[in-house]
């Protein structure tokens, strides 16, 4: 190392030793006693804007109509009642078979014994699969028949 510290060009210049940074002097057009400048006025006066936005056009209102609309309704009966509430009730029967397989899966001591006959050992494995779609297919009916219930115009 030398005997006079000096800045090693290979490093930023910021982090070394003997480092004093830029001397702040003050701009040239602003005077030395005041730190605020006053406003400059513009040679040529101020810069041309953007032409205006033109007007939107006039709202043309309909023509006013002295007839008074056909209202035209629909019959009101068991047939529409009926497949409005078909959706909800399917979903509630399929949840009532969900959990009786599942019950009936559940307290069956056969399958464990081994006593089963080949097509009951079937029949416990499709009890024992049957309740989870079951459930799910319920889940999805009751809900798609509040939604259309909900979404459908009212009378």
């Amino acid at each position: 190392m030398g005997d006079k510290p000096s800045i090693d060009p290979h490093y930023a210049a910021q982090f070394q030793r003997g480092y004093d940074g830029p001397v702040l002097t003050p701009p040239a057009y602003a005077p030395a006693h005041s730190t605020r400048s006053a406003p400059v006025r513009i040679v040529g006066g101020p810069p041309e804007s953007a032409a205006r936005v033109p007007d939107p056009p006039a709202f043309v209102a309909r023509p006013v109509v002295d007839e008074e609309p056909v209202d035209v309704d629909e019959p009101e009966g068991p047939v529409t009642s009926w497949i409005e509430w078909s959706l909800p009730a399917a979903g509630v029967l399929l949840l009532a078979v969900a959990v009786l397989l599942f019950w009936q899966s559940a307290t069956d001591t056969s399958s464990y014994l081994g006593t089963n006959s080949p097509s009951e050992q079937v029949f416990a494995n499709v009890r024992s699969m049957l309740p989870g779609p079951l459930f799910v297919a319920a889940i999805v009916a009751v809900s798609i028949g509040v939604i259309l219930r909900a979404v459908r115009p009212r009378r």
